[in-house]
């Protein structure tokens, strides 16, 4: 929305040149964090930049303001500058985060011996429904076949009268006419079934935009008026109701008498163990070993000199959460702490979607050990072998 207001404002500014290089410098910064986001901002905003500067810079050139013409490029030094934090980290991760974002966007998910009319229905497939199971996952929080029966009928009125009929600043159309355009011919190569949802955060909005412009600028007959206004209320109202419900759901998970182990209840903990001792935890592995929760705790809160590590021996502190969340991929310990593994939820996918998730009591440690500590989440013991 910053970059949008900035680029009107920069599209029908009439300020002094002083305060539209400031403009264009605030702008090259959006852009910079917008790029930072690692989702398909990565490659979006940049062609979306390179679209709204040549609509820019065509302008002041037709009105022979030739000063002005430069006004993008202070935009690409501000974004470079900005970026050096990004640019350190994928030097470090010899780019690792912008190869996987742009794999997943240009491989296609169907079968490289697949025909070119498969090929073709795959991609039409994936461009329908990455934009129509955006009510199903972000505005109605439910997968089940009802609710994006709902999604389907809702965005394909709201989004035929909102282009149809949208009267709006022109400058603000055509950078989210561009962004969502570009998004949408990357989305026939995303797998609408396994994209991130974090990957689709450019179009979140376009259902409110279409929404709002459906409602401003209808030029139907009263009685359609009605019908289509109470409809629209009625998707809007459900939405909202529905959406409530799971934040109520997931405060609960936080705050209620069923709240799960926060990273406050880890650092309550870790006050209470005894300074050099050693927390275990078998999910500690990989980049875990030496990046986790417990370490970055200690080192920048507690500071009391606390080891971790993956295999637990007679003395080591566990922390057993007394819920878990029941979600398919959830990162667990077994009962013994000898073992993590992934949890496998075999309800049906209506309730396998975050925030539509379950909290469940968990299993009591099997492992020999003493209680040591406990808290409203968790208990802490003290292995004996």
């Amino acid at each position: 929305m910053m970059m949008t207001l900035l680029y009107k404002q920069q599209m029908e500014s009439k300020s002094s040149l002083t305060i539209q290089a400031l403009l264009w410098s605030l702008y090259g910064l959006i852009i910079a964090i917008l790029l930072s986001l690692h989702s398909s901002t990565l490659f979006i905003i940049p062609l979306v930049f390179i679209i709204t500067s040549t609509v820019f810079i065509y302008k002041v050139i037709k009105k022979k303001n030739y000063r002005l013409i430069f006004m993008p490029f202070i935009s690409i030094v501000s974004g470079m500058i900005f970026l050096t934090p990004y640019w350190i980290g994928e030097f470090g991760r010899s780019f690792g985060n912008t190869k996987a974002i742009l794999k997943t966007l240009v491989t296609s998910s169907s079968q490289s011996d697949s025909s070119f009319v498969i090929k073709l229905l795959t991609r039409l497939y994936n461009l329908f429904f990455n934009y129509f199971k955006l009510g199903q996952q972000a505005y109605f929080w439910n997968a089940s076949w009802f609710y994006l029966v709902i999604s389907i009928i809702f965005l394909s009125i709201v989004t035929y009268i909102g282009l149809a009929k949208f009267r709006g600043n022109r400058h603000i159309w055509l950078l989210w006419i561009s962004t969502w355009l570009i998004f949408f011919a990357a989305a026939a190569n995303l797998d609408a079934n396994k994209a991130f949802f974090f990957y689709k955060s450019l179009i979140l909005f376009a259902p409110i935009v279409f929404t709002v412009s459906s409602l401003a600028y209808q030029d139907y007959s009263p009685d359609k008026k009605t019908i289509l206004n109470i409809f629209l209320g009625l998707i809007i109202v459900v939405s909202c109701f529905n959406n409530f419900y799971y934040d109520y759901r997931f405060m609960m998970s936080k705050y209620g008498e069923t709240s799960l182990v926060s990273t406050g209840d880890v650092t309550q903990i870790l006050n209470q163990i005894p300074a050099n001792s050693t927390i275990c935890d078998p999910r500690i592995k990989r980049k875990r070993k030496n990046h986790n929760q417990y370490n970055y705790i200690d080192t920048y809160v507690t500071r009391k000199g606390l080891k971790t590590t993956a295999i637990c021996q007679a003395g080591d502190y566990v922390i057993h959460p007394k819920r878990i969340m029941l979600i398919e991929g959830n990162f667990l310990n077994d009962t013994t702490y000898t073992t993590p593994y992934f949890f496998k939820y075999k309800l049906p996918a209506s309730v396998n979607l975050f925030p539509t998730f379950k909290i469940a009591d968990n299993e009591m440690i099997e492992r020999p050990s003493e209680l040591f500590y406990e808290t409203k989440t968790a208990y802490v013991y003290r292995l004996n072998g």
